[in-house]
């Protein structure tokens, strides 16, 4: 899956953590693929528009992926890390301009 944490006064260490929202891989992404199927583009941008809306302003974005534990740890980091970035250049293109760090974690927590 994918976990968003939406950060408040990211010159703080770590910031100050708005929101955290977590979304399962598979409404997402097809088994084993970096590329969004539709409904979870749909999904993205149903969280954008929850973004831009919130009260207060969201500074950063940090995307962590995830993957289930088939396959290897070095695959899973590749294929977690290759998803969070996917999600972060799709906002980007849907023009959320807030800035996003990427993680993969693979099959780890």
């Amino acid at each position: 899956g994918l976990v968003l944490i939406l950060l408040l006064d990211a010159a703080l260490l770590g910031g100050i953590t708005l929101k955290q929202i977590n979304l399962g891989a598979d409404a997402l992404f097809k088994f084993n693929s970096t590329r969004m199927i539709p409904a979870g583009q749909a999904r993205v941008d149903k969280l954008i528009q929850d973004i831009q809306s919130m009260g207060a302003p969201v500074e950063k974005i940090r995307i962590i992926g995830h993957t289930d534990r088939l396959g290897t740890v070095a695959y899973n980091d590749r294929l977690s890390l290759g998803r969070a970035k996917s999600v972060a250049d799709y906002m980007k293109q849907r023009g959320l301009n807030i800035q996003m760090e990427t993680e993969g974690r693979g099959s780890r927590e």
